[in-house]
């Protein structure tokens, strides 16, 4: 595609495709022709930008071919992306030779390309937890066992290898707990948890008035009735959650006048779920290792303070001895005199 110095389509034909394509930046050089003008419906069709035309620079950075006659420069030369790659480009121009003349420039681009890792798509195993806790219970316990010592009865001894046996050791006990420990409930609440049936309630009326608006648009009467109970699931939706905090608050007041801490970080820890536990891992004395054991972190920490801390003295004695001393006050240690008040 070539661009010549005579016009061959007029400015508001260049400017629709322009503004309907946005092909080309505020920094053009030159004129356009037929080949300019299939160019850029090329570009607008396939999303397609001109980065030359996105930098301010001098007409001789810009332009990679003169014309033998008329000793001007064109631009013939492009470096195209898509529509939302521009800001990957930090800078495209035209370089002149260092050694010799020529009547043609090389265009030169800069990129921060940014390669996205490829991770490979895995199922997630999403390990439902088992509420253990029922087993502290005799009932629970007890059923746990009869159910378990029924299973491996029916099923008999554990045959093939050790692979095989522990999947059906594994299989038999998942079911069994599964039925008689049930999965674990969540430990956290939430406003929306314990006012669920209320919720639900004001969200079925909403949706039904919804439904018979659209079934009748041209209804007034419909279209208010859905209008007031969209009003009321708010109103009550934003009740239930400022009584809920309320309530809450009140609970950690008492808990922190009655200087009941156990009860207070438990209704903490309750609203706000369980903390992440584990530890960092530290790099060893040499950083030639990674420690990632509970104990050696500790004894790492201990080492670090230790040095840290007791850093042999630098200090000069000599220069100590030099300091002037001051002589001391004895007043300073006695206590000040009270003063009278005019209070009885």
């Amino acid at each position: 595609m070539t661009s010549s110095s005579y016009w061959a389509i007029s400015m508001p034909e260049l400017a629709k495709i322009v503004s309907n394509g946005g092909v080309i930046g505020k920094h053009s050089v030159g004129k356009m022709n037929s080949n300019g003008l299939l160019l850029l419906s090329e570009h607008a069709e396939y999303d397609l930008l001109m980065t030359n035309t996105m930098f301010r620079l001098d007409d001789k950075c810009k332009t990679t071919w003169m014309h033998p006659r008329t000793k001007q420069w064109h631009l013939i030369g492009y470096v195209i992306t898509g529509w939302h790659d521009p800001s990957d480009f930090f800078l495209t121009r035209a370089k002149r030779g260092a050694d010799c003349w020529t009547d043609r420039r090389l265009l030169r681009a800069k990129l921060n390309i940014r390669i996205v890792p490829y991770h490979s798509k895995r199922s997630k195993t999403i390990r439902a937890a088992i509420n253990t806790a029922r087993l502290l219970s005799p009932s629970y316990l007890w059923e746990f066992q009869t159910n378990m010592d029924e299973k491996f009865g029916t099923l008999g001894p554990l045959s093939g290898g050790p692979e095989e046996k522990w999947n059906k050791f594994h299989e038999v006990t998942t079911e069994t707990a599964k039925t008689i420990l049930c999965p674990k409930k969540m430990v956290y609440q939430d406003w929306f948890d314990e006012n669920d049936e209320a919720i639900q309630t004001l969200l079925d009326r909403k949706r039904k008035a919804f439904i018979d608006w659209q079934n009748h648009p041209n209804c007034p009467a419909l279209h208010d009735r859905f209008k007031d109970y969209q009003t009321r699931s708010q109103r009550g939706l934003h009740t239930m959650q400022y009584q809920w905090w309320e309530k809450k608050v009140e609970e950690v007041q008492h808990y922190v006048d009655t200087n009941s801490s156990k009860m207070l970080f438990c209704i903490i820890k309750t609203i706000y779920g369980p903390s992440m536990g584990g530890t960092a891992p530290l790099p060893s004395a040499d950083s030639s290792t990674t420690i990632k054991e509970k104990e050696g972190i500790s004894a790492r920490r201990e080492e670090h303070f230790s040095q840290l801390l007791n850093l042999p003295s630098t200090v000069d004695q000599t220069a100590m001895q030099q300091i002037p001393q001051k002589p001391a006050q004895g007043n300073l240690t006695s206590l000040p005199p009270r003063k009278k008040s005019g209070l009885p």
